[in-house]
């Protein structure tokens, strides 16, 4: 039987917040989900605040904008890869705070 994830409201009410990850590796990562890691947070009454703002459903903001599959088949690295690479910003879009693994 799977386990019943707690919605946010119910860990913010209990106080069990999870630690935040700390994986170094891919493989490390891949290893955490496949022992048990949730990864994220159930959050029904945020996905509803979401959904019901302009653009809120991705896949349909994506389509509307014309940008659905605009980045298949093409090479995406993080802001941190590219940063690695070439030590500036000022020739890619992205930010520090962009979030990465």
């Amino acid at each position: 039987m799977a386990k019943k994830l707690k919605t946010l409201r119910q860990r913010m009410a209990d106080g069990t917040m999870p630690p935040p990850a700390e994986f170094k590796s891919p493989e490390e990562c891949i290893a955490a989900y496949e022992s048990g890691f949730e990864g994220a947070i159930y959050d029904p009454d945020g996905a509803e605040e979401v959904e019901a703002q302009p653009d809120g459903v991705f896949g349909d903001a994506a389509h509307k904008y014309g940008i659905a599959d605009s980045g298949k088949g093409k090479l995406i690295l993080s802001y941190t890869s590219c940063w690695e690479v070439s030590g500036r910003d000022d020739w890619f879009q992205g930010s520090l705070s962009q979030p990465t693994v």
